[in-house]
């Protein structure tokens, strides 16, 4: 079973820890989070032969290698951690000498201590350094500032180290640059940026505010500002990455730093980073600000390793009501929890707390409201790629469907794998054929379903691209609505992803829709949305009056989908036809005054002759299994497997379809046995083309008619694109 952390991580199931190496540091910059450890009295470190106890705790808890795929990110920090050199060559040698998980080392560094030798030792041994620098000489010196008072530059110091072997080499992509910004100084971002990218050559940066300050309504206003006049050059570069074969890099060019913030403070803090502090314990890295630090948010000790049970204990303190009544938007610059957390360490007056929780508010809202959808791609981005087994996006996957699929539909639900996810859609991609189709499916309505969908998204418009598959591709997501934000719907419109709101009547329809009404806000124009109903034996007689629901709620396209597991009688049958040749006749009077309805079904009624397998009817169930489920049929789960993730589609040998035969009775007899009723099916098919014909023939001589189908075909044209509705 799995467990509950496991379940909220998600897709970021690499599992993140920062080591305090040691309290020392060469420099004493004003706003920094970790003064008050650097201004302790005694030096305080954490040894080899501690750090080796904690990784061998690591190395063989089960727990990590099972829910974490065996692969842990250690960000080494301090203090300076150079300071503490030969025990970091000790320990990475260690780790990557005897132990069994995956992992990957990140240095952060003030640059002070950089030597040729320390630099060669980093690039050999591939760790990632991260390096405190906040722009040119009079922005950076203005806060990072030498230990012992001199006045040396301290960006003077860091440039000649770098010159020692990382300014201009091949080796930049190991290297970022770490920049923080006060209220006073954020106006200077573009050029900061321009510093960093066009004279010192960096190709990553990340950017982030003073964590502990109270910005004003001025200041606030130049961060607006400095965001807004940034939009163009961080397009720019998203429109030139699109053109070259790896386009995901344009992901790690330019970082803010960010606290995402998914939900209920358990979530919250399963997404975080845990700390080993100098102490020789492990606690939740919001919660290290002042030595010494409070026992009650620990969360394991060196011999024992991690205990990932008491991330659930601590969530339920009652600071975290708090916080969250408190502070609306909890995602984006600044940690509620850390800032909370830092007031009360600080001993801050309960109107200071207020003021701290207000300030993070503001911050993170502007944040989203000015490059949300920039920093939404690259949190997305970073999910996949920290995922074990998804790996980057170029290689080409072990399976590929070896006729042509123009429809994949995909169920996502909270537990999909999303490994599985993309072998599937790989499979479908690589599919010969030049347009494809992707319906995914939302079978859950947890916020997980929702990233998981956002992920695809990004991967299949990634995969599609320029410099990969180069194909035209059409995303559409099928869901009732929950477990979707306003954040989530903004992605989805940003990127041309049609939504289609499933209901099963006429009440749940209404129902479904007032539940996404700050949906209608979000999607970019009428056409984003449909309505997806279902068709059962009760209600086919009624078929007008369940489509006039959605339109009443303000959709004109609908998508109708046969649905129920009982066998189709005589009378249901009868009433079948009865309310398809309603529906016919209430769709042709709409179009006569104006009014007109769009059914989506017209595009299966008018696909080309194929075998459903590999055309239309192909479904991936989000757990490893392929089925074929007729396209008009709603998934309920049944469906005929024909493949699965390890094997590819092989399953599918049985189909009989050629051009010539022009039906598969192979594939009817399988799906019949699956329990889809065949003759339900004929009649309804068989009712769409009759109704599209008769509007083709309506067509020839009413230009309502004729503009009805002319809509219908772009609507068959549509595509979707990175960032397609924000350019």
């Amino acid at each position: 079973m799995k467990s509950a952390y496991t379940e909220q991580v998600g897709m970021t199931n690499a599992l993140s820890i920062e080591l305090f190496i040691t309290n020392r540091c060469s420099m004493d910059c004003t706003y920094c989070s970790s003064r008050y450890m650097i201004h302790e009295k005694d030096a305080k470190r954490l040894s080899f032969e501690q750090l080796k106890v904690a990784f061998d705790a690591l190395d063989r808890d089960p727990y990590i290698k099972k829910h974490f795929g065996g692969k842990v990110h250690v960000d080494l920090t301090g203090g300076e951690p150079l300071i503490e050199y030969e025990t970091i060559k000790q320990i990475v040698a260690y780790v990557r000498a005897n132990l069994e998980l995956e992992y990957e080392f990140e240095l952060e560094t003030n640059g002070t201590l950089l030597t040729e030798e320390r630099i060669k030792y980093l690039i050999d041994n591939k760790i990632e350094i991260r390096l405190s620098l906040d722009g040119y000489k009079a922005q950076n010196d203005k806060h990072r500032r030498f230990r012992n008072a001199s006045d040396a530059s301290a960006y003077e110091a860091i440039i000649r180290k770098m010159k020692m072997g990382l300014i201009g080499t091949k080796h930049m992509d190991l290297v970022y640059v770490g920049a923080i910004l006060d209220a006073e100084d954020f106006r200077n971002l573009p050029k900061v940026m321009d510093y960093f990218k066009n004279e010192l050559g960096f190709r990553r940066m990340e950017i982030g505010p003073s964590a502990y300050e109270l910005w004003d309504e001025a200041a606030i206003a130049r961060l607006r500002k400095a965001l807004r006049r940034m939009t163009p050059e961080l397009m720019a570069t998203l429109e030139y990455q699109m053109g070259i074969n790896k386009r995901e890099s344009v992901f790690h060019e330019f970082l803010f730093t960010q606290s995402k913030t998914i939900g209920t403070a358990y979530e919250d803090l399963a997404k975080k980073t845990i700390t080993l502090f100098y102490d020789g314990y492990w606690y939740m890295c919001d919660f290290v600000v002042k030595p010494p630090l409070d026992p009650k948010f620990r969360v394991g000790e060196l011999k024992k390793g991690i205990d990932f049970g008491r991330i659930r204990t601590i969530s339920r303190y009652p600071m975290f009501k708090e916080i969250y009544s408190k502070c609306e938007h909890r995602s984006g610059f600044f940690s509620p929890v850390e800032g909370y957390y830092w007031g009360v360490v600080h001993k801050f007056t309960p109107r200071q707390l207020d003021d701290m929780m207000r300030n993070t508010s503001n911050m993170n809202k502007v944040l989203g409201e000015e490059v949300g959808w920039y920093t939404k791609l690259q949190k997305t981005y970073y999910d996949l790629y920290m995922t074990p087994g998804f790996g980057d996006f170029g290689h080409e996957p072990k399976h590929k469907a070896g006729k042509e699929m123009r429809t994949l539909r995909l169920s996502v639900s909270d537990s999909s794998d999303i490994v599985k996810l993309r072998a599937a859609v790989d499979f479908f991609l690589y599919s010969p054929g030049g347009r494809k189709r992707l319906i995914m499916d939302a079978t859950d309505n947890g916020a997980e379903t929702a990233k998981l969908v956002e992920g695809m998204v990004l991967y299949s418009l990634v995969k599609t691209g320029k410099g990969y598959l180069d194909k035209e591709l059409r995303l559409m997501l099928e869901t009732d609505a929950r477990g979707f934000d306003d954040d989530n719907w903004r992605f989805l419109d940003d990127h041309g992803v049609q939504v289609g709101i499933k209901a099963a009547s006429r009440y749940s329809a209404a129902t479904a829709y007032r539940r996404s009404y700050r949906m209608d806000a979000a999607l970019n124009t009428v056409d984003s949305t449909y309505a997806v109903l279902g068709v059962t034996r009760r209600n086919a007689r009624n078929l007008p009056t369940l489509v006039e629901a959605a339109v009443r709620n303000g959709c004109r396209w609908v998508r109708l989908e046969l649905s129920g597991r009982e066998d189709w009688g005589d009378a249901d049958i009868a009433g079948l036809r009865s309310g398809m040749e309603a529906l016919g006749r209430a769709l042709v009077a709409g179009i006569a005054r104006g009014e007109p309805v769009y059914l989506l079904n017209f595009e299966e009624a008018a696909a080309p002759a194929g075998c459903p397998v590999f055309a239309d009817a192909f479904l991936a169930d989000g757990k490893g299994d392929y089925k074929l489920v007729p396209p008009q049929w709603r998934y309920d789960g049944r469906g005929v497997k024909v493949g699965d993730f390890d094997r590819g589609a092989g399953g599918a040998a049985g189909c009989s379809w050629s051009a010539s035969s022009g039906t598969c009775a192979a594939c009817l007899r399988r799906t019949a046995a699956a329990g889809y009723d065949a003759w339900a099916e004929r009649e309804f098919s068989a009712g769409l083309r009759k109704l599209l014909g008769s509007i083709g023939y309506l067509a020839a001589g009413k230009r309502p008619f004729a503009a009805y189908l002319e809509r219908l075909r772009a609507d068959l044209g549509r595509v979707s694109g990175l960032l397609i509705n924000k350019k």
